[in-house]
């Protein structure tokens, strides 16, 4: 091989490798417009290659004129080309944004090509070639384009620099700044080489070939390196056959590809040695040395420990040079018979779909085609023995690949007629996994079972769920094929050792494969007699898990080896082992939760849903046989209390306890369940009536009053008990809980820790209730509540100073409802929020009616809910009212009891302290009748105290009464604050009031609770008086 086709040789090799670097940066994939534009690069690079290896080797200055012609397409754009990647890489969005940036990226290459490719096939300006020892070398005549290429290259290589030096300065991240700096050292060696080369050699005439190529193969290689490296690209794989998608696979490859180069040496030798025998033929050993060295690289490149990507990339590299070596090493026979030698590689690419790999190849031998086009453009060639020779080796080599082919095609059908059956069984046992309920399970799994090993060809399979010890069976399915017994009994008299050793396999290995008994050695000979005694030479075991821990095992075995089984990888019954186990991990948590959804989780007691079917059941069947039951409703005293102060953690134990108590307390017949909370119901079946019903409460409330024992200390606990009897308390599951809940809430209110019958007069003030209660929901919007006033008369000046806003409830059918009536069941029923906010604004609205008329300087006094302060909300709602009836919040007074005020002092401190900032005036109603500590007393905001009526009637008769009132004013003015006695009624009670200077009266004696329009009458009679 002459210099010239040597250098050719290289330029295209460059060209390959050029290309190998854009495909494997890229990974093939040109979604991004940076990935488009690396790939853009290399192209260039290999036609920059491929015109300049045409140039130097070209067989005539005719076919030298038409590489010198091409090269321009791939070194003319490639300044433009490098700056707009250097651009994309330091993310110049809005230059790049700009209209006029792609012009002046391209415009100048362009030109580039219209001055070195179009002027010179025209005639013009073209320049001279000479031949030397490294083949034609180019004797550039310099005019204007020559100059007008410099100002294009320099200008693009500075203003690269500059972009990868500032964003080298600049940037903040670390790997951006050392991909830049490497990128500009290789531009800058690159730029500065091949301007050596091709520029200034050319100006001191100094005749080689052009070298650039060679040194653009470094920023291109630079940055292919970095996108790899750095990730700027897009580094989604490309998808390949799932046939070969493994290391195994690649490795295939690269040994088949290392054995044909290493046939091909053995071939060359025959050929050449012993039947060719014209002289100046190539040298054989050498020839002979460098396959069997290609095939030595091959194999070092599969036996490297980096990933399969960089593996193939050598491959390509590899192949770039060794496919133009081996046919232009020929090339003064034209290559006649060794250029077919690349369809075996395509033969091999295309069995393992080595995609890109096999695009190198092809670009790799159409350009090596071509430079021997060049370089030999007609040649006369004998074909003699030896090109037979290697043509019939070529021939072999393609039948043993085609027959390779075929034993793979084969396999894959075989494998994916296989895989279709797994899928298929797969999809069977997922959708029986669906339906698998405890009812159902077992012939599930036996179907299971069955369908896996006729499909695997075992004769015998089981599923074994063990205890907790693993020792004992807790649950087995076996499916036995004809004529063969049953492996379990045997299975579970295994000894504990095995076992052991079982377990402890599946946790190294996941899988027990035993490939044939018969090669057992000698120490395994107990296990091994077991073995022949049960048929079994092949066994597979496989763990069945729950959430990760060995509960069981899934197995099959057969009188045949595992060879002879249609099983190649454990695979397939893992995928089954693990459906098991999830099947039966679903059964177990359904059955947890169908016993969750019908029993208490904390007493395992049934719950209100059991409970009331069964009850049900009960009074369906005393319908029939007309005997009587009765349902107990249990309640545990105080419970909160003992949550609030023992924790909730003793609160549950406590439950768990009463919960036994009450167990053990009733008969085997009867029924308790916790209904929720610490509420429990009881059906006591078989009693003859109420005595049986209270000798059973006896004896309950003598165990429920023994203590509890709890972690070393005694608790003791009460309980209240409504009992209701069927058919004469109700005759539905509805209506006897109801009665029993009635009666246990009577039972407290009589002090709890008792039991109580329902009767008719407890059922009769429910029924009360509920009449009461539906009426009120529509009191308002029937408009059926009306607001009276009584007014409270200063004692000093016998004034009116203000009024009581009092609500009243006319309903048509009862007239007048007591307020000690529905305001309770307002508050249960949460309706006190609306018709208290309704109060509110019609007093605050009358208030200033009456001011607007000319009577001021009256402040209004509304009651307030505990239930109303609990709501979040109503700080903000007294002050819309009071800017939406215009009311000044001086003349607007809130009272609320005594035991709102005890109750959660810090919660209510802080929403009085709102209340109060508003400007409004606070007052503690019914005074005295709770018990108030004078610690939480003081801390309260009020204005003033109420002293309830009952200490104002005892006045007369009582002396205690009178000590009372006088420790109540007493403590007021001590704190002061104002007082105000409620229910005055007679002189003498007023007279005493005056002498203690109580503040304020109200009562009978001056007013009695009115309209608002007889308190106008009074307030303009009073104001005529004045005025007279």
């Amino acid at each position: 091989m002459d210099y010239s086709t040597f250098w050719g040789m290289l330029l295209i090799a460059i060209g390959g490798i050029s290309f190998v670097y854009g495909l494997y940066a890229t990974n093939g994939i040109f979604k991004t417009a940076i990935n488009r534009l690396l790939m853009i690069m290399c192209c260039a690079l290999l036609v920059w290659s491929l015109g300049l290896a045409i140039t130097a080797a070209a067989n005539n200055k005719e076919i030298c004129m038409i590489g010198y012609l091409v090269a321009p397409f791939g070194w003319g754009p490639m300044s433009g080309l490098l700056l707009h990647f250097t651009l994309l890489l330091t993310e110049q969005e809005k230059l790049l944004k700009k209209w006029w940036i792609y012009p002046a990226l391209y415009l100048p290459g362009l030109v580039m090509i219209y001055a070195f490719t179009i002027l010179p096939a025209m005639g013009l300006y073209p320049d001279d070639f000479i031949h030397t020892l490294y083949g034609w070398v180019p004797v550039v005549n310099y005019d204007v384009w020559d100059y007008l290429f410099y100002a294009y290259y320099i200008s693009f290589t500075i203003t690269n620099l500059i972009l990868l030096l500032s964003t080298r300065i600049t940037s903040p991240d670390k790997s951006k700044r050392t991909q830049v700096t490497w990128l500009a050292i290789c531009y800058i060696i690159a730029y500065t080489l091949g301007t050596l080369s091709d520029v200034v050699f050319g100006y001191l005439d100094i005749t080689i070939p052009r070298l650039s190529t060679i040194f653009s193969l470094i920023p291109i290689g630079a940055i292919a390196y970095s996108v790899m490296k750095y990730g700027p690209l897009s580094r989604k794989p490309a998808t390949q056959s799932a046939a070969f998608r493994t290391d195994h696979a690649h490795s295939n490859v690269y040994r088949v590809m290392s054995f044909g180069f290493a046939i091909g040496s053995i071939l060359n030798i025959i050929s050449q040695k012993l039947l060719y025998q014209e002289t100046g033929l190539p040298d054989i050993d050498k020839f002979s040395v460098f396959l069997i060295f290609v095939a030595i690289i091959i194999l070092l490149i599969n036996e490297l420990r980096i990933n399969s990507l960089l593996k193939e990339m050598s491959m390509a590299i590899v192949y770039s040079i060794i496919i133009p070596y081996m046919t232009l090493r020929f090339v003064q026979y034209g290559s006649i018979t060794i250029w077919a030698f690349v369809f075996l590689l395509f033969i091999l690419c295309l069995i393992y779909n080595r995609r890109i790999l096999l695009i190198t190849i092809t670009m790799s031998s159409l350009m090596t085609q071509v430079l021997v086009w060049a370089i030999s453009p007609r040649v006369l060639v004998e074909v003699n023995v030896a090109d037979y020779s290697v043509r019939l080796g070529l021939i072999g080599l393609s039948a043993i690949l085609t027959v390779f082919v075929n034993s793979i095609y084969v396999a894959k059908l075989k494998e994916n007629f296989t895989y279709d059956e797994k899928q298929t069984l797969l999809a069977e046992i997922s959708r029986d996994f669906i339906s698998a309920e405890e009812w159902n399970k077992d012939e599930i799994l036996h179907n299971l079972l069955e369908k896996c090993s006729i499909f695997i060809k075992s004769e015998r399979a089981y599923i074994i769920v063990f205890e907790q010890d693993k020792g004992k069976l807790h649950y087995s399915c076996e499916w036995l094929a004809d004529g063969t017994r049953s492996f379990l009994k045997d299975f579970e008299n295994l000894s504990s050792d095995i076992h052991r050793k079982l377990f402890e396999q599946f946790e190294s290995e996941g899988v027990m494969k035993l490939p044939d008994a018969n090669l057992l050695p000698p120490i395994a000979g107990k296990f091994k007699k077991l073995l022949a005694e049960q048929n079994i030479r092949g066994m597979v075991n496989l763990p069945v898990r729950e959430k990760g821990k060995i509960i069981g095992i899934m197995g099959f075995n057969s009188s045949r080896p595992l060879r002879e089984w249609n099983l190649d990888s454990s695979d397939f019954m893992e995928i089954v082992a693990n459906v098991v186990s999830d099947m039966l991990l679903k059964i177990k948590v359904e059955n947890r939760n169908k016993f969750l959804a019908y029993h208490d989780q904390l007493t395992r007691l049934p719950n209100r849903i059991s409970f009331k079917e069964h009850l049900d059941e009960v009074i369906k069947q005393a319908s029939i046989t007309r005997k009587t039951l009765a349902v107990v409703f249990l309640d545990i005293d105080s419970f909160k209390a003992i949550n609030d102060t023992m924790g909730h953690d003793l609160g549950d134990t406590v439950l768990y306890e009463v919960a036994q108590t009450i167990s053990d307390s009733i008969r085997y017949c009867d029924a308790v369940s916790r209904f929720g909370g610490d509420e429990f119901v009881i059906i006591l079946n078989e009693i003859s009536g109420q005595d049986d019903v209270e000798k059973i409460m006896d004896g309950l409330m003598t165990a429920i009053s023994k203590p509890l024992n709890i972690r070393g200390q005694e608790f003791y606990v009460t309980i209240s008990v409504g009992c209701a009897l069927y058919p004469e308390d109700g005759e539905d599951s509805e209506t006897l809980i109801k009665n029993a809940d009635t009666a246990m809430h009577h039972a407290k209110g009589l002090g709890k820790n008792q039991y109580l019958m329902c009767t008719q007069a407890i059922k009769d003030q429910v029924e009360e209730q509920l009449v009461l209660t539906n009426h009120l929901h529509r009191a308002l919007e029937r408009e059926q509540l009306v607001v009276y006033y009584q007014p409270l008369v200063d004692m000093t000046t016998k004034s009116i100073v203000g009024f009581e806003a009092l609500l009243r409830w006319s309903l048509p059918e009862r007239g007048i409802i007591s307020p000690g009536l529905f305001i309770p069941i307002a508050e249960q029923t949460r309706l006190i929020n609306p018709i208290g906010e309704w109060v509110l604004e019609t007093a605050c609205r009358q208030n200033k009616l009456w001011q607007e008329k000319g009577f001021s300087g009256l402040r209004m006094a509304v009651n307030v809910s505990v239930v109303q302060l609990g709501n979040p909300n109503f700080v903000q709602q007294v002050e819309a009212i009071l800017k939406k009836t215009g009311l000044a919040p001086k003349d607007l007074e809130l009272e609320i009891t005594e035991s709102a005020a005890s109750n959660n002092v810090d919660n209510i401190v802080s929403i009085l302290a709102s209340l109060k900032a508003l400007g409004l005036t606070l007052s503690i109603d019914d005074f005295g009748t709770e018990y108030s500590s004078l610690s939480r007393l003081k801390v309260l905001p009020i204005d003033r105290i109420k002293m309830d009526m009952q200490f104002v009637h005892g006045i007369e008769g009582s002396e205690k009464d009178q000590a009372i009132v006088k420790v109540i004013i007493n403590l007021a003015k001590s704190m002061k604050v104002k007082v105000i006695a409620e229910g005055v009624e007679t002189k003498i009670q007023l007279d005493f009031l005056s002498q203690l200077l109580c503040d304020e009266v109200q009562g009978y004696y001056y007013y009695r609770p009115m309209p608002a329009e007889e308190i106008e009458e009074i307030l303009v009679s009073k104001s005529l008086v004045d005025s007279e």
